[in-house]
């Protein structure tokens, strides 16, 4: 493992099987570059209820939220944690379908905005946002 990072990175996804795959690669390989990474879905009931709370407290404690935008699917708890992100002025990086990647909500709640295929250069991406975020 690399040395650790100092952001702390939410990942926002869905909570469907093809979704919570993809959001685990995502986590990997950031934890393999050593960034924390807080996954709603790691050892959490998802039934709970205080799911909402949790996760927003975990959006406010962290500096970046990463949005891995459901390709095939309408959201709402994705949509939400864009929304409070973009509240308590949590940085946020999205990787969206291409068909919506013109949706004025997503860009106004968004500081970067990418399509699903440039999550192979999210490592590059948040170097930038690294020095984005130190001026």
């Amino acid at each position: 493992m690399s040395e650790q990072k100092s952001i702390k990175i939410y990942l926002a996804h869905s909570s469907t099987l093809v979704d919570k795959e993809r959001g685990k690669k995502v986590q990997e390989k950031l934890e393999a570059e050593g960034y924390s990474v807080i996954n709603p879905f790691d050892d959490r009931d998802s039934t709970s209820s205080n799911m909402v709370s949790r996760d927003i407290a975990d959006i406010v404690k962290s500096d970046v939220l990463i949005c891995l935008y459901p390709k095939h699917l309408i959201t709402i708890g994705v949509d939400q944690e864009l929304v409070y992100a973009h509240l308590f002025r949590t940085f946020v990086v999205a990787f969206v379908p291409e068909k919506v990647i013109q949706n004025v909500w997503l860009q106004y709640h968004s500081d970067l905005m990418f399509t699903s295929d440039r999550e192979k250069d999210i490592l590059e991406i948040l170097e930038t946002v690294k020095t984005t975020m130190e001026e």
